[in-house]
């Protein structure tokens, strides 16, 4: 079975068990996929899958908003302000990895080998 086959049972299996439509088939994975990448939905792919693709998404947005930061704040380092990232970005990536794999058992959604 092809990808798209077993992309489109999963989107099936996620609607059936009432899991909010954003949460499935959120904004990010779009974005990957118009990209031309085949990316899973967060709930049936792997713990590290997850973990790297919110963990470039927050880094990107952490450049964005440093990069136009309108503001002078006093005491702002370049090695702070990336040391902060890295470290949001490691706490977020891992609660979001960690909620998505919760979530997968919570509604015993049918692993992605087996679809």
């Amino acid at each position: 079975m092809g990808f798209d086959e077993k992309y489109f049972k999963a989107t099936e299996e996620l609607r059936a068990s009432k899991i909010w439509g954003a949460n499935h088939d959120q904004p990010l994975n779009k974005i990957y996929r118009m990209m031309g990448l085949k990316v899973r939905p967060p709930h049936y792919a792997p713990f590290g899958q997850v973990f790297l693709a919110h963990g470039v998404f927050f880094l990107m947005m952490w450049v964005v908003l440093w990069l136009f930061n309108p503001f002078d704040w006093p005491g702002m380092t370049l090695p702070f302000m990336i040391g902060t990232g890295l470290l949001g970005g490691l706490v977020y990536s891992a609660i979001m990895a960690a909620y998505y794999r919760w979530d997968r058992k919570r509604h015993n959604l049918t692993p992605w080998d087996e679809l």
